[in-house]
C-alpha cells in the first residue's frame, strides 16, 4: 500500500493540473488507427457474410468512432487507476476456463443456449442409435433362447455383444460437459483499500486522514465480474486438446528461430572459411608459378614483422615432435 501511494503521488505530480498527459490525444489517435488497421481484414470479411433482413450493418465511420471511444475510456481508466492509492486487481480469464457464477457473467446467453442445444441433439442421436443396436442384440438373443441354442457359439457371442452394448451406453452430457469460457471480453476487477471499517470511519472524522502506518488490515470490494462468452465444453480434455499459453508459444517460436539462424550462421561461417582457405591456396599457387613462368615479381617492400612476442613450444624449438608435445 505504501508503494501504491507513492506511485499515485508521483503520477499526480507528473500530470500537474491536467487530467491527462500532454500527448494523450496524439497517442490515442495513433493507437486507434493502428487498431483499426489490425481489425480491418476481419471487418471486411464479416461484411461479406450473408445477414438476416433485420440486421443493420453499422457504417465504417461509426465503427471507427466506437473504437476510438473504447480506447479512450480504457486509457483514461488506466490513468485513474495509477492516480488512486488503492490496489486494483485485474484477473483475465483464458479460453477453456470453467464458468463460475460467483466470478463470471455470461454476456451471450443465445450463443450458450445454441451450443448446449447442439450437444444435446448429438447425445439424442447417439442414444437412438444405441437403443437400436441394443434392441437388435436382445432380439437375436431372444431367438436363440426360443430355439434352444443359447449355449451354442452364436448364443455365447450374442450374450457377449449384449454385455458390450450395455457398458457402451452414451454418457449424459451433464456428466461430460459444463459451461466454459470461449471468449473473455473483460476481466474481473477487485479493489483493496488499506485499513478496516473502523479505520475508514476514523479517516473520515480526522482532518487530513490518519497515517497509512496506523491502519490495520485491508478491505476487499468486487467492482465487476469477468464478462465471458460461454459454450458447452468438455470437462476433462486430453493433452492433445490443450493449447499452450500464448507466451509459452511465443518463446517456443523464438527458440526455434534462434536455432535455425544459428545453424545457418554456422554453415555460412564454414563456407566462408572454406572459401578463404581456397583463396589463400590459390594465391600461394599463383605466387609460386610466377617465377617459373618468367614473370618478374616486384618487391613491394613489405615491412618486417617482429614476432618475438610469440611463444614457441619447447617441442617445436627442439626439433623433436613427440606425442606429448603434439
Amino acid at each position: 500500500f505504501e508503494r501504491t501511494l507513492q506511485r499515485s503521488q508521483i503520477v499526480r505530480s507528473l500530470l500537474g493540473p491536467y487530467p491527462i498527459t500532454t500527448n494523450f490525444d496524439q497517442d490515442l489517435a495513433t493507437l486507434t488507427a493502428e487498431t483499426h488497421l489490425l481489425f480491418l481484414p476481419l471487418a471486411r470479411y464479416l461484411r461479406t457474410l450473408p445477414l438476416s433482413p433485420s440486421t443493420q450493418v453499422p457504417r465504417a465511420e461509426d465503427q471507427y468512432q466506437a473504437l476510438h471511444n473504447l480506447l479512450s475510456h480504457a486509457a483514461y481508466l488506466s490513468i485513474c487507476v495509477r492516480l488512486s492509492p488503492t490496489i486494483f486487481f485485474w484477473f483475465d480469464e483464458k479460453p477453456g476456463e470453467n464458468y463460475d457464477q460467483d466470478m463470471h457473467t455470461n454476456i451471450d446467453t443465445e450463443g450458450w443456449t445454441w451450443s448446449k442445444r447442439s450437444i444435446m441433439k448429438q447425445h439424442a442421436t447417439r442414444q437412438v442409435e444405441w437403443q437400436k443396436r441394443k434392441g437388435a442384440v436382445e432380439q437375436e438373443l431372444k431367438e436363440h433362447l426360443q430355439a434352444g441354442t443359447l449355449t451354442s457359439r452364436e448364443g455365447a457371442r450374442a450374450r457377449e455383444e449384449l454385455e458390450d452394448v450395455k457398458t457402451s451406453s452414451p454418457v449424459e452430457p451433464a456428466r461430460e460437459y459444463q459451461a466454459q469460457c470461449k471468449i473473455a471480453v473483460f476481466p474481473s476487477i477487485k479493489r483493496f483499500k488499506a485499513g478496516s471499517a473502523k479505520d475508514a470511519q476514523r479517516d473520515r472524522e480526522t482532518s487530513g486522514g490518519i497515517p497509512l502506518g496506523e491502519k490495520r488490515g485491508c478491505r476487499e470490494r468486487e467492482i465487476c465480474k469477468a464478462g465471458l462468452v460461454c459454450y458447452y465444453g468438455k470437462k476433462d480434455k486430453s493433452a492433445a486438446d490443450q493449447h499452450p499459453p500464448l507466451l509459452d508459444w511465443i518463446d517456443l517460436q523464438r527458440q526455434e528461430k534462434e536455432e535455425r539462424e544459428g545453424s545457418l550462421a554456422w554453415k555460412a561461417g564454414k563456407l566462408v572459411v572454406k572459401a578463404g582457405v581456397t583463396a589463400v591456396g590459390a594465391g600461394v599457387v599463383v605466387a609460386s608459378a610466377l617465377p617459373i613462368l618468367g614473370v618478374d615479381v616486384p618487391d613491394v617492400g613489405f615491412p618486417e614483422i617482429d614476432l618475438s612476442f610469440l611463444r614457441v613450444p619447447k617441442w617445436l624449438s627442439g626439433g623433436v615432435e613427440t606425442a606429448e608435445g603434439l
